[in-house]
C-alpha cells in the first residue's frame, strides 16, 4: 500500500492473486510509477487494485487487467492513472473489470484502449468519472471470442477517444445513461467487421435527458451486426450516418456487406446527422440500413441522403425533420404517423397517409417532392407570418412544392386538414379583404379534387376571422388557400332594408308638410 511520496520503480508491477492500493493520505500525494501494470497475469490468478482518493496516482506504460486470470481495478474519489494504453481481457478466458468513478476519479491514456481483447472485458465509468485515450478505443476487439462492456452513467461522465469501435470483430456494447457523455473525435463504429472472418456485433444505448454522444462519422453494422438505440430524451449528433454499410464501399477493404438497425423514440430524444446512408454508403450499396423514428422524437438531417434497395426509413409517431436531399427508393419509405419538416427535397415518390403531417421548415419555408400524394386524415400544418397579397410564398407563409406529380386521395368523408398556425404576429390579413395564397405548386395533378375535400383549422391563427372563412381551390398548377369575407345575415339584410324604407317615408311626409305649408 502506498499512502504518500513517489514510488518510481523501473519495472513491471506484477498483481497475481492479492492487492495493491495506492491511497493518499489527507493532503499528500502519492504516486507509483512502473514499466506497465500486469494484473491477473495467469490462469486461475485473482488481484484487485485500488487507486482511491485525490492525489493518488498510477502510471505506467501499459496496464493490463485481466491478463489471463481475473482482475479488478477500482481508481474512485478523484484517484487518476496516467497510461500509454490499457487492455481489459485480454487473452482468452481472462476476465478484468476497471472502475472509474466520482469527480476527478480519471483513466487518461495517450495511446489506444481495448476492452475485450481475447477475454471479457468490462469498463463501469460513473458519478463524473472520465476517461480518455488519444488513440482508438475498442470495444470487443479480438480475433477470437472476446466480448467488451462499457458503461457511462451520470452527469460528467465521460467516454473520450479517436476512433470508437464498439464490437470491433467480436461482440461490443455501449451504454450511456443518466446524463453520461460520449465522444468520438473521429468515426463511431458499431458492429465493424473489416475481415470476411469476423463476427462483429456491436450495441449501443444511449437513454435519458441530458445523455450525449458525438462523432464526425457514425457507421452501424459496417460488415457486422450493428444496432443503435436512442431514447429517454437522449442525443446524438453522429455526422455522417450510415447503417448498413460494406467495409469494401466504405474503406477499400473486406467484403461482407452489414446489417445495422437505428432506433430513435421517446419525447426530447434527437439523433442529429449531416447525411444519412441506409443500406449502403456515398454511392455503395451494403446490406440491411434500417432507421425507426418513434414517438416524439426527432431525426434531423442537415444534408444529403440515400435509401438503397436494402435501406428503409420508418416513420412512426415522431419527426423527420429534412433539410438536404434524399434520394433512392421511395417504397422503402414507409410513413406511417408523425411530422414531416424542413426545407429538404424527397427526390423520389412519398405518400402520405392517414396520421401523417407534412410541416415545411424549420419556421416559415418550403418543403419540396418528386412526386407526392396524399390521402383523407392526412395534414398539412401550414404556417404564415405575412398574409399580404403581395406575399412570396415559401417566405412569407409555407408552401409545398411537387416537381411531377400530386396525387389527391380525399373525400368529404375523409377529408385532409390544413391546420394554419402562426407565433402570434402574423401581419397583412385584413378580415374585410378576401385573399388568396398557395397551399402547394405541382407539374400535375392526378385524382379527383372536391373542396369539401380540404377542411380548414383555425384555431392556431392569432387573427381575428370576423366571422369569415377559408376553403380550398385548383387554380391552373396551384392548391390554393382562399378567405371569403363573412356575409351578413338574411335577417340583417332586411333589418337593413326595412331602416332605409322607414327613413324614405319620414322624408315624404316631411316634403308633403312643407309643400303643405305654402
Amino acid at each position: 500500500e502506498i499512502t504518500s511520496g513517489l514510488l518510481n520503480a523501473q519495472t513491471d508491477l506484477v498483481v497475481d492473486n492479492g492487492a495493491v492500493n495506492v491511497s493518499a493520505l489527507s493532503g499528500a500525494t502519492a504516486t507509483a510509477k512502473v514499466l506497465q501494470g500486469l494484473f491477473g497475469l495467469t490462469a486461475g490468478g485473482s488481484s484487485t487494485v485500488n487507486v482511491d482518493g485525490v492525489g493518488s496516482v498510477l502510471e505506467g506504460d501499459m496496464f493490463r487487467a485481466g491478463v489471463a486470470g481475473t482482475s479488478i481495478v477500482n481508481v474512485v474519489n478523484g484517484g487518476t492513472i496516467n497510461a500509454g494504453g490499457t487492455s481489459i481481457g485480454q487473452t482468452a478466458g481472462s476476465s478484468g473489470t476497471m472502475s472509474v468513478s466520482g469527480d476527478d476519479s480519471k483513466l487518461t491514456n495517450s495511446g489506444g484502449m481495448i476492452v475485450g481483447l481475447a477475454g471479457t472485458g468490462l469498463l463501469n465509468i460513473t458519478d463524473g468519472g472520465q476517461v480518455s485515450a488519444a488513440g482508438n478505443i475498442g470495444v470487443g476487439s479480438g480475433l477470437v471470442n472476446g466480448s467488451g462492456a462499457i458503461l457511462v452513467q451520470g452527469p460528467g461522465s465521460l467516454l473520450q477517444g479517436d476512433n470508437l469501435y464498439v464490437g470491433e470483430l467480436n461482440s461490443g456494447s455501449l451504454h450511456v445513461e443518466a446524463g453520461g457523455q460520449v465522444i468520438a473525435t473521429t468515426d463511431l463504429f458499431i458492429g465493424a467487421g473489416f475481415h470476411a472472418s469476423a463476427n462483429a456485433s456491436g450495441q449501443l444505448t444511449a437513454t435519458g435527458i441530458a445523455t450525449s454522444l458525438q462523432a464526425s462519422r457514425t457507421f452501424v453494422g459496417l460488415g457486422g451486426i450493428g444496432t443503435m438505440t436512442i431514447d429517454g430524451g437522449a442525443t446524438v449528433n453522429g455526422g455522417s450516418i450510415s447503417a448498413g454499410s460494406a467495409p469494401a464501399g466504405a474503406f477499400g477493404v473486406g467484403s461482407k456487406a452489414g446489417d445495422g438497425v437505428i432506433n430513435v423514440s421517446g419525447a426530447g430524444t434527437g439523433l442529429n446527422g449531416s447525411s444519412l446512408y441506409l443500406g449502403g454508403f456515398l454511392t455503395e450499396p451494403g446490406g440491411t440500413g434500417v432507421l425507426n423514428i418513434g414517438n416524439g422524437s426527432i431525426v434531423n438531417l442537415s444534408g444529403d441522403g440515400t435509401v438503397f434497395s436494402g435501406g428503409e426509413l420508418n416513420l412512426d409517431g415522431g419527426e423527420f425533420r429534412l433539410n438536404g436531399t434524399l434520394s433512392g427508393v421511395g417504397a422503402n419509405v414507409n410513413l406511417l404517423s408523425g411530422i414531416i419538416s424542413g426545407n429538404g427535397t424527397f427526390a423520389m415518390g412519398i405518400e402520405v397517409g392517414n396520421g401523417m403531417i407534412l410541416s415545411p421548415g424549420n419556421s416559415v419555408g418550403t418543403l419540396t417532392f418528386a412526386d407526392l400524394a396524399m390521402a383523407g386524415g392526412s395534414a398539412y400544418q401550414w404556417e404564415v407570418k405575412n398574409l399580404a397579397q403581395s406575399g412570396v410564398a415559401g417566405t412569407d407563409w409555407d408552401l409545398i412544392e411537387i416537381t411531377n406529380s400530386f396525387t389527391f386521395n380525399a373525400t368529404e368523408a375523409s377529408p385532409i386538414s390544413i391546420t394554419i398556425i402562426d407565433d402570434g404576429t402574423v401581419t397583412g390579413f385584413d378580415p374585410s379583404q378576401s385573399g388568396s395564397w398557395a397551399l402547394a405548386q405541382f407539374g400535375s395533378f392526378g385524382g379527383v379534387f372536391d373542396p369539401n375535400s380540404v377542411q380548414f383549422d383555425t384555431s392556431g391563427f392569432s387573427a381575428d376571422l370576423a366571422g369569415g372563412r377559408f376553403f380550398a381551390s385548383l387554380e391552373g398548377n396551384s392548391l390554393v388557400a382562399n378567405y371569403a369575407v363573412a356575409v351578413p345575415e338574411p335577417s340583417s339584410i332586411v333589418l337593413g332594408l326595412f331602416g332605409l324604407g322607414a327613413a324614405a317615408m319620414r322624408r315624404h311626409r316631411k316634403r308633403r308638410s312643407q309643400i303643405a305649408a305654402l
